[in-house]
């Protein structure tokens, strides 16, 4: 059975637990790219392109989810995707080709976008009148977890290896999938799917595309910002990765502090 509309409380507890998740992965990449860019021999062309790589799975993720999503219920591609993303991690972790890498990079996206996508509807959907703080509260933990992950970077790369920073972390990847697994959550929205026609009336909405233009933009500067960092530092500025990493922590906890003053200004 489905959970009813009025209990949002066991509900946002999943869907932050699966965007503290996000926040994880999304920020991840950053803070190892130079250890990477050492391990495999890249140059900028090709550490860019895992960049994009990332960038691109999340996109692709978020593509996928909405239709889905309205079809069959949140719950089977939420444990899904988060599956995926706790694979990926794994993956990245103890990747010994550059393939594997990429591979683990792309599951790391797709999972990722399908998470962050499902999350933010989830949360809009049970918090009819309250939307605006709910989901930026909800940002609050992306940024909880894209601030944690380089300061533990930081904190341990001098002792530990980043493959074995990012395995423990991989695990973490069970709490979400648990609560995802036992959570009840409103039924799918067109179970016989979504006619063409109506999809591609989207594209002639205008606010929709000035609004999806914005996001264009923000999402890259966040990744860009999030993801050249460290590696700028250590080239520029002679910073070790563990220093360089405390840097790309700031950035993240300034955007949660954001977007905690969001949540309070639209509460």
């Amino acid at each position: 059975m489905t959970a009813p509309a009025h209990r949002p409380r066991p509900i946002f507890a999943a869907a932050a637990s699966g965007m503290l998740l996000f926040g994880i992965v999304f920020a991840a990449l950053g803070p190892i790219l130079p250890a990477v860019i050492a391990r495999f021999g890249l140059d900028r062309a090709g550490a860019g392109a895992l960049l994009s790589l990332l960038t691109f799975g999340v996109v692709l993720g978020s593509l996928v989810f909405g239709p889905v999503v309205d079809r069959y219920g949140y719950k089977v591609p939420l444990v899904l995707a988060t599956l995926l993303v706790g694979v990926g991690i794994e993956g990245v972790a103890l990747a010994e080709e550059p393939a594997a890498f990429r591979a683990g990079v792309l599951a790391i996206g797709f999972g990722g976008g399908v998470v962050n996508g499902a999350t933010n509807a989830l949360v809009a959907d049970v918090h009819e009148g309250r939307r605006s703080a709910g989901l930026s509260l909800l940002g609050i933990f992306f940024g909880i977890g894209a601030f944690g992950v380089p300061l533990a970077l930081g904190l341990l790369q001098d002792a530990y290896s980043y493959g074995t920073i990012l395995a423990a972390i991989g695990a973490l990847a069970t709490v979400p999938l648990a609560l995802f697994a036992a959570c009840g959550f409103p039924a799918p929205k067109r179970p016989h799917g979504i006619p063409l026609d109506t999809a591609l009336g989207l594209l002639r909405d205008r606010v929709l595309l000035l609004f999806g233009l914005v996001l264009f933009f923000e999402s890259g500067l966040e990744a860009t910002v999030g993801g050249w960092t460290a590696a700028y530092l250590g080239e520029r500025l002679g910073l070790s990765p563990g220093d360089a990493a405390y840097f790309v922590s700031l950035y993240w906890f300034a955007l949660t502090a954001g977007r905690l003053a969001l949540s309070v200004v639209l509460e």
